[in-house]
């Protein structure tokens, strides 16, 4: 399709109301040539891949002179940005700005990295503001720092040139092997968790703090490892109360429907009766109780432990000695 006849299918598809005013500021010759072939669109419309293929361009030729703010959202429902995620290249779109949508925001922050500021922040700058958010938060934090910098100085960039920049890095990205990355940080993860827990209370509390600054991927997967729900049983009475004491009923309820029994011993022991019973009878409404939030409800236990360590009020008995 050339030019004007993409404005046509534009304008066929925006309506009258949007069509006048853009028409009232062009040539005469041009206008009656669009207008022509809008009335031969009304006759025989475009077809829906047609239609998807004009508003790519005309949103890509927006981020091209600057106007990247404005988001479309072609396909609604499919991911969190709109898009359905592809792992497969040959699947992917040939424009790199439109094939950019289809590629998750893991993958392309792990194939950004080791990559320049001023290119990170180039990519960014061509994702939707939610998926840019997303590799944002996934980078390190001297890193997002650098990023952010380079963000609010942001040129226009030749055609050419953008479309090589993000070219590259969608070929770093669909090159990631997801699952081994994934099991690499999880095996990196209870590593640094191992190490973290033979260190005095302060100093494991300052490396998390820094490490939640710095890395907040690390710092996710760490914590995750460093405490387990088992690890209730074998807590301080007092601990255990101070711990009672910020998780909300519903968090208490949905981990002790599927807690071992030392441990829901434990937590029910530490508790005043008529609290007691008003938790075991929510327990026994509950029914099954979904995957995702069962993990969202044991995280939310070891953060909260996490926390009383880092104040030194997460106390472990003393082991058991013989005679």
């Amino acid at each position: 399709m050339n030019t004007e006849e993409r404005v046509s299918i534009l304008l066929h598809v925006l309506g009258e109301d949007v069509a006048g005013p853009v028409l009232d500021d062009m040539d005469a010759n041009r206008v009656n040539r669009i207008r022509k072939q809008m009335t031969e669109l009304g006759k025989a419309p475009p077809t829906l891949g047609e239609i998807n293929e004009v508003i790519a361009e005309f949103e890509r030729c927006l981020r091209l002179t600057g106007l990247a703010g404005i988001d479309f959202d072609l396909n609604e429902g499919e991911s969190k940005n709109g898009k359905q995620e592809c792992d497969d290249p040959a699947s992917l779109p040939t424009d790199p700005l439109a094939a950019l949508s289809h590629i998750s925001a893991e993958r392309l922050g792990i194939g950004l990295r080791g990559e320049q500021p001023k290119t990170i922040a180039i990519v960014l700058n061509s994702l939707s503001v939610d998926q840019a958010g997303e590799v944002l938060t996934s980078l390190t934090g001297e890193i997002r720092g650098k990023v952010l910098s380079e963000l609010k100085t942001m040129p226009v960039l030749p055609k050419a040139t953008l479309q090589r920049i993000l070219q590259a890095a969608i070929d770093k990205a669909m090159a990631v092997d997801l699952e081994s990355v994934r099991a690499a940080n999880v095996d990196r993860g209870s590593q640094i968790a191992g190490m973290l827990r033979k260190l005095p209370r302060k100093d494991r509390g300052q490396m998390l703090e820094q490490m939640s600054e710095d890395d907040p991927e690390t710092y996710s997967q760490v914590v995750g490892k460093l405490y387990s729900i088992s690890d209730v049983a074998n807590l301080e009475d007092f601990s255990v109360r101070k711990l009672l004491a910020v998780l909300t009923t519903q968090v208490l309820a949905v981990v002790l429907s599927v807690a071992d029994q030392p441990v829901a011993d434990k937590f029910l022991a530490n508790m005043a009766k008529r609290v007691r019973e008003a938790l075991e009878e929510e327990i026994e409404f509950l029914g099954k109780v979904p995957e995702e939030e069962l993990a969202s409800s044991n995280r939310e236990v070891i953060e909260k432990m996490v926390e009383l360590d880092q104040k030194g009020e997460l106390v472990f008995l003393e082991p058991a000695t013989t005679a």
